[in-house]
């Protein structure tokens, strides 16, 4: 019994992906194994001109494959992030939603002392309170405020 066209395909995903693991990813884990072999098989010889540039040389190659493998992993984890998300959102979420319960006007107490909830009585109060506060006019100037405030200036009567 042979097997179907999906699974012939199937199968050959599965060797490209595993000889692709080991040529890409694991490849420069060998690669980095073997330069700092190389390296240090450098360092425990009589340092001449061509040694140091030699070493240098790897030096440089070890920084690109770190540079390389610091990549891969800021694209995992951001892979990651947008797969599974941020595990603090459910949390900064429910702060957000406790502050804003937090600081909702509930009622609001008219000039008689009588406590409001509704909100369109309350919307009615914070209109007449804003108007009153910028549409009233000063009646008559408190002589005493004016001394408490600048006792040097003297005012005719």
């Amino acid at each position: 019994m042979g097997q179907g066209p999906l699974m012939r395909k199937v199968t050959e995903v599965h060797e490209d992906l595993h000889i692709w693991d080991r040529e890409v990813l694991k490849k420069p884990v060998e690669r980095m194994k073997k330069l700092k072999r190389d390296l240090e098989r450098l360092r425990r010889g009589l340092m001449t001109e061509e040694l140091a540039a030699s070493q240098k040389e790897i030096l440089l190659r070890i920084e690109l494959l770190l540079e390389q493998e610091e990549l891969k992993w800021v694209q995992r984890a951001r892979a990651k992030w947008l797969k599974h998300g941020d595990h603090n959102t459910n949390f900064f979420h429910q702060f957000a939603s406790a502050c804003r319960r937090k600081n909702m006007i509930k009622g609001l107490v008219d000039d008689q002392g009588v406590k409001h909830e509704d909100l369109g009585k309350m919307k009615e109060m914070v209109r007449e309170f804003y108007t009153n506060m910028f549409t009233s006019e000063v009646q008559e100037v408190d002589q005493g405020m004016i001394k408490a405030l600048m006792p040097d200036v003297g005012l005719g009567s």
